[in-house]
């Protein structure tokens, strides 16, 4: 039953991914319908400079023609960068979703991979025991432990194996079409960058075209204002051309602009490509760890069907050293009295020296004593002496 709906859940997961296959192609329909009308803005502008090429003898026309031209790649350069802004939101989503997704698949295999290697490590330590108690020199005898409680946990460990063997197989198959998806995004992000490096190729020639133009109107206007120089400049003339000047610095300036955004697209394709580089180093390594856990997999299978087989053994081993255990439980106990009344000896072995001491510290001090007094009565002899001596040979 488990199977069944692990089984289900991939196939309800595998029908969401290809709903959002669906939409992202949805989504890459309406960029080409966006091209298209780049496209369409972009041969009206050339429409535009041309008419404007046919009339360069009147200034005016020419520079409206200009700022036409200006407005035309301002809102190619425009469209672009949404349609660009529009579809890396998507896929910024989308494969944030998609990684957060595998992610937890890999969390989850980590979880069970270390519940695996726990196992392992818990069936090395029976293993152990079990050469312990096989080496020891113990006779078998009769009574042991509570076989249900043992067979039990048994069970249930390898019952738990067995779940976690399962829930990795489905995490893997999970984890294999993520990859497949990411491989297909990657192709489409290299089609897109293929599309987008074309198109700012297209522009930078449309920008050099405006150059041209800007520097034509430039020659025209300077020679207009010779030839209104020759023939007495006029106010009004004047006023005019002044206006045309500011207009054709304004039309270089938006055309710097024009270059600014070219290189700020140019900057984005570049990092386009750092991230399909990184996707697919991604995708390398989520190869080889899908191989790792795979190969992993099989071995923590053999490793369950070995420990069946040991533990089977091993409550039949454990069963014979019960009695042994007792035995020494016992010796451990009397030991433990032994120790006690041991420990009491001493305690009173301790204060009986303690007591000494202090009669020894008494009969030092009063010895102390004695001869502190014995040097005071010498003391005064001697200086009773010395006082006799004096008076006789005064006398």
């Amino acid at each position: 039953g488990g199977l069944k709906r692990r089984r289900e859940e991939a196939e309800r997961r595998t029908e969401m991914a290809e709903r959002a296959c669906c939409a992202l192609r949805s989504l890459l329909g309406d960029l080409e319908c966006a091209r298209d009308l780049s496209a369409t803005i972009g041969e009206e502008v050339t429409r535009i400079a041309r008419s404007s090429d046919q009339k360069e003898e009147e200034e005016a026309t020419m520079i409206d023609g200009l700022c036409d031209l200006t407005e035309g790649l301002w809102r190619l350069t425009r469209r672009t960068v949404e349609a660009h802004q529009c579809q890396e939101a998507v896929g910024t989503s989308r494969r944030r979703a998609e990684e957060r997704k595998v992610m937890g698949k890999v969390q989850e295999m980590v979880v069970e991979l270390e519940r695996i290697h726990r196992m392992c490590r818990e069936g090395e330590e029976i293993e152990k025991k079990r050469s312990s108690i096989a080496s020891s020199p113990v006779k078998r005898s009769a009574g042991g432990l509570d076989d249900a409680q043992l067979s039990q946990s048994l069970s249930q460990a390898v019952q738990d194996l067995d779940f976690a063997i399962d829930t990795i197989d489905f995490a893997l198959k999970d984890m294999s079409i993520a990859t497949l998806s990411r491989q297909d995004r990657s192709r489409r992000m290299e089609q897109e960058l293929v599309f987008l490096r074309k198109s700012s190729e297209g522009m930078s020639k449309e920008l050099s075209a405006g150059r041209e133009q800007i520097r034509h109107l430039q020659h025209v206007l300077e020679t207009s204002a010779c030839c209104r120089h020759m023939r007495e400049l006029r106010e009004e003339d004047a006023a005019k051309l002044l206006s045309q000047r500011e207009k054709l610095l304004t039309a270089e300036e938006t055309m710097q602009k024009m270059e600014s955004e070219i290189s700020l697209l140019n900057r984005t394709i570049e990092n386009l490509e750092m991230e399909r580089d990184s996707l697919s180093r991604q995708n390398f390594s989520l190869s080889l760890s899908l191989k790792e856990a795979q190969a992993e997999c099989e071995g923590a299978h053999s490793s369950s069907l070995a420990l069946r087989g040991e533990a089977r053994e091993l409550r039949e081993e454990v069963q014979f050293k019960e009695e042994e255990l007792h035995r020494l439980r016992d010796r451990l106990v009397r030991a433990e009295e032994e120790v006690e009344r041991t420990a009491e000896k001493v305690k009173s072995v301790r204060q009986d020296c303690l007591k000494e001491t202090e009669s020894l510290k008494q009969q030092l001090h009063a010895a102390q004593q004695r001869n502190f007094d014995s040097a005071m009565i010498t003391s005064k002899l001697r200086l009773e002496a010395a006082r006799g001596a004096g008076g006789a040979g005064g006398g």
